[in-house]
């Protein structure tokens, strides 16, 4: 069944635990030209000695010891991937060990030791992520897969699973673990940089930070930051600074013993947790089933409280529809009941407390309900995230078009083979390619199984025209597209990008390319910035993804719109809700540096000139265009002299660089501490910035809907 990736082996255990070796045997003798290097060889001879085993019944990788490759069948391109694994020394059969998930840096490429294991306690994985995607897309995918597939073969103790890596690897252990934070017991980053993840999810998942102080490529502020974060939060965590060291630090802090002592908790008095999705809701004894807005995040703040004889949960829910608790690990007496108080809702859950408790925001009111069940419609539930939900893991098709003008349907074709190697973000993947077909090559299997990339509208893709009149964008009989709220524009003219649910088959999704027009001198370019007609397949902020984006001469501007629950647009797109006064007037920039200069407490705010975090000339004027391109930002605090203000200030440039209030035209005193906030990422910008200041700690975050209301006056 490798060419049917959607088909699961679960009444074959064997088949299954060896398909991801199988595939990647068969992707080798498949590939041109024919493998010959020593590390194929290398891969088919275990492939040999794998089918032997399974001949006479016999389980190979059960057999196996020490340092190997480990191999899973990923899904989504149908290739057997694979990663480092260590197993421990002399494993006992009667117990269950912790795990160690180990990412690479950027260019790593962890290899099997070839000396006997020297570790007794643990297990530990690397994966390859793809390469160097920062474990986006089908890296992050990688990860998450390599580890399902050694939770469920091997002795691993679900909860002690420590996540840690080096440079880009440590940025992914912030990342992964602010949205899968159920999954760890702790995180060993080393010279990373936690950005803007949800820093509330780590209540429970301690941390052991290292960073050189005289590192160039991450800086370290980027360490102290996140441990002033964390510390502001009472968070546990433990910071190793290597004052000579720089990006690359030469004698380590030993992590082992910290790690394997650490331990997930499943019964935790209280919760804090904000998630994107559903799809990563699960949080200890908590799991947020729906949204009441997919477009804003969750977020839940759950705490455990016992007064005498009276037990209480209290639950401060924000865009939360329906929660279920499992009353088997809330942290209670199974015998008494438990009084919930939910926001201004109160009612009782009677003892004896077991099972599972939903909740329902539901007439006005919080209530328990019997259960819960998603709208059965036959249609795949909507996601936010644009084309990110074709990246992550299921089977995925690209196909390109066979008819039309030549020399555009040639251009579409080589865009779309540049996307076998796209992993959703970044360069190519150094594993696995994204399965490509011509439109006529494609089966109904095909069509009711995998997500299509749909490269080319219905003058050129044979596939996109048999579904054209079924989707939810139209077009007249003068070929315009017909938008609600447009008046009709040419579609020859116009790029349109859409992600919607296959016609074809409803529970699979499909993303269509559509531009019939591409002038051969801007040929080259198409091509290479194609990966960008795939908006959001990262899996980043997928609040922010259009499901539908349409440029064209004839608009003022694009038209981004998204849907929501059952596949329907979302409604007030088109409500023109001008900027306020003082905006127009003063441009975004300031706006926003106002913002956190006032939430800060700050003498001045620092941020980013044109081109760099958006102003008056490049950032939309609708309310609705704007949330597109406006996200939450880190900030942090710090102090600096009225002298080296005026210095840092007099070696940029002042379209890059610029304050609130004006620091080029302040009065300062030389000699005077003045304290400053700027957005977290300017560490990264603004590199000579890091040489003036100090006692930096984190500042508040500015959220999305703070900014709203600050250009907009609209409060959400």
């Amino acid at each position: 069944k490798l060419d049917e990736p959607w088909v699961d082996l679960l009444d074959a255990p064997l088949l299954e635990r060896h398909r991801g070796l199988a595939a990647a045997g068969l992707n080798l003798l498949e590939q041109t030209p024919p493998p010959s290097s020593v590390e194929d060889m290398e891969i088919l001879s275990t492939l040999v000695s794998m089918l032997k085993d399974l001949e006479n019944g016999d389980d190979y990788f059960g057999k196996q010891c020490n340092s190997l490759w480990g191999y899973y069948f990923c899904k989504a391109d149908g290739t057997g991937q694979r990663f480092s694994m260590m197993i421990p020394r002399d494993l006992d059969s009667g117990l269950l060990y912790p795990m160690f998930v180990n990412l690479h840096g950027n260019g790593g490429r962890p290899l099997p030791s070839t000396a006997a294991s020297r570790q007794s306690d643990y297990f530990q994985i690397r994966p390859w992520g793809r390469g160097d995607i920062s474990y986006f897309g089908l890296g992050e995918v990688d990860v998450l897969e390599a580890m399902r597939h050694v939770l469920k073969w091997y002795l691993i103790d679900p909860d002690r699973i420590c996540l840690g890596g080096h440079s880009m690897g440590g940025n992914a252990t912030w990342d992964l673990a602010s949205r899968h934070t159920n999954l760890f017991a702790c995180l060993v980053p080393k010279a990373g940089r936690s950005g803007d993840g949800y820093y509330e999810n780590f209540r429970h998942v301690p941390s052991l930070i290292q960073h050189g102080a005289l590192d160039s490529s991450q800086p370290v502020d980027f360490g102290r930051y996140t441990v002033s974060r964390l510390q502001q939060l009472g968070f546990p965590v433990i910071y190793k600074e290597f004052p000579e060291d720089g990006h690359g630090i030469r004698d380590p802090y030993p992590v082992e013993e910290w790690f394997i002592n650490q331990r997930r908790p499943n019964s935790p008095e209280k919760i804090t947790y904000s998630c994107d999705t559903v799809k990563t809701g699960q949080i200890y004894w908590a799991a947020i089933h729906r949204f009441t807005d997919p477009h804003h995040q969750a977020t839940l703040d759950a705490h455990v409280v016992k007064t005498g004889e009276r037990q209480t949960i209290k639950l401060e829910l924000k865009n939360i529809e329906v929660i279920e608790l499992n009353l088997d690990d809330v942290p209670t007496d199974k015998s008494k009941s438990l009084h919930v108080l939910a926001g201004a809702d109160e009612f009782e859950i009677t003892a004896p407390l077991k099972g599972k408790a939903t909740l329902m925001w539901k007439d006005g009111a919080w209530q328990q309900v019997d259960e819960w069940m998603p709208p059965s419609t036959g249609i795949r539930p909507y996601m936010p995230g644009g084309a990110g939900n074709l990246y992550s893991g299921e089977p995925l098709l690209i196909i390109y078009p066979t008819e039309g003008i030549e020399t555009t349907r040639r251009t579409l074709e080589t865009a779309a083979r540049s996307l076998v190697l796209f992993g959703g973000f970044g360069g190519d993947m150094i594993t696995g390619r994204v399965p490509i077909k011509a439109d006529k090559d494609v089966t109904e299997s095909d069509l009711q199984h995998r997500n299509l990339i749909l490269v080319g509208g219905p003058k050129f893709n044979t596939v996109t025209r048999r579904m054209v009149d079924d989707l939810p964008i139209k077009t007249n009989a003068a070929s315009q597209f017909v938008i609600p709220g447009h008046d009709p524009f040419d579609v020859g003219k116009s790029s349109l990008l859409l992600t919607t649910f296959s016609p074809f088959s409803p529970k699979q999704l499909v993303h269509i390319i559509w531009q019939d027009e591409i002038p051969p001198e801007t040929s080259e370019r198409f091509v290479r910035q194609f990966q960008y007609r795939l908006p959001g397949a990262s899996g980043r902020y997928p609040h922010n993804i259009p499901d539908l984006q349409i440029t064209s001469p004839e608009l003022t501007g694009p038209i981004r719109r998204q849907f929501t629950y059952g596949w329907t647009w979302k409604e007030g797109v088109d409500v023109d809700i001008p900027r306020l006064k003082q905006v127009q007037k003063e441009g975004v920039d300031i706006v926003k540096l106002r913002l956190m200069q006032t939430k800060a407490e700050a003498d001045f705010a620092i941020g980013f000139g044109t081109g760099s975090w958006g102003n008056t000339s490049s950032e939309p004027s609708s309310l609705e265009q704007f949330r597109y391109q406006n996200y939450r930002m880190t900030t942090f605090k710090a102090n600096l002299t009225g002298k080296d203000l005026k210095t840092l200030f007099a070696e940029s440039e002042p379209s890059f660089v610029i304050s609130y209030p004006s620091i080029r035209s302040a009065v300062l005193q030389p000699d005077r501490k003045y304290s400053i906030v700027a957005p977290e990422a300017i560490l990264w910008t603004v590199k000579p910035i890091r040489n003036y200041w100090t006692e930096m700690v984190a500042g508040p975050d500015i959220e999305k809907f703070d900014i709203i209301e600050a250009v907009y006056g609209v409060t959400e």
